[in-house]
């Protein structure tokens, strides 16, 4: 066992999805570390077939744009309002707001750009706004990577996950502590999350310098 009781797994992508099926061993309630990064989910939404996904948190898009082209069978739903507001404690809300809003309008732009071409329906709108739209049960997968605050990524998971079949992935980005970020609060949020839906086993996927976390839905 790892550091704090997390179990570390080796795993090349293509075993995952039986990795997954079989749900490992229960976890009790701590993250199954892979040693594996967010860029493999492409290959692995390829290798399961998956048809619809959705990106809370675009930006410019780049993330969008490697699961549309690693899976171009697969139909993304490109959700971010491009807004700066006062409940996104990022530094871009300590800027002055005509300079905060051409740095969104830009970042839009760019996503727009690199989006286009690809099999994906770009949605301005806030979340929650963009969630009330998507049926229950519809998405294959489902990354959050948007507001780091607690409330928010609480607010995200509550709306996002009922989206997801069962079988389908739920996953996010920023799950580590960011000693220069102090409103990043992905960890709280996902162990408060995944503790009061009884979530277990449950992943990060480690390989990368900023893990992401991953459940696979009942």
């Amino acid at each position: 066992m790892g550091a704090r009781g997390v179990g570390v797994i080796a795993t090349p992508v293509s075993a995952l999805d039986r990795l997954l099926q079989r749900r490992m061993d229960k976890s009790r309630g701590l993250p199954i570390a892979l040693k594996m990064s967010r860029n493999d989910l492409p290959n692995l939404c390829r290798e399961l077939g998956f048809r619809t996904g959705a990106e809370i948190g675009v930006w410019k898009g780049a993330f969008t744009s490697a699961l549309c082209l690693g899976n171009p069978n697969m139909h993304m739903l490109a959700v971010d309002p491009w807004v700066s507001y006062l409940a996104w404690l990022d530094t871009k809300n300590e800027m002055p707001p005509e300079d905060a809003e051409r740095i969104m309008n830009e970042s839009y732009g760019l996503a727009k750009a690199r989006l286009g071409p690809l099999n994906c329906t770009i949605v301005r709108k806030f979340s929650a706004k963009a969630a009330s739209e998507v049926p229950d049960r519809s998405l294959d997968l489902v990354y959050i990577d948007a507001n780091h605050v607690k409330a928010a990524v609480l607010e995200d998971l509550t709306a996002w996950a009922p989206k997801v079949r069962s079988g389908g992935i739920v996953a996010g980005h920023d799950y580590r502590a960011f000693t220069n970020k102090p409103t990043i609060h992905v960890i709280e949020a996902v162990q408060a999350y995944t503790k009061s839906h009884a979530i277990d086993p449950w992943f990060t996927l480690n390989a990368d310098r900023t893990p992401s976390f991953l459940w696979v839905v009942e």
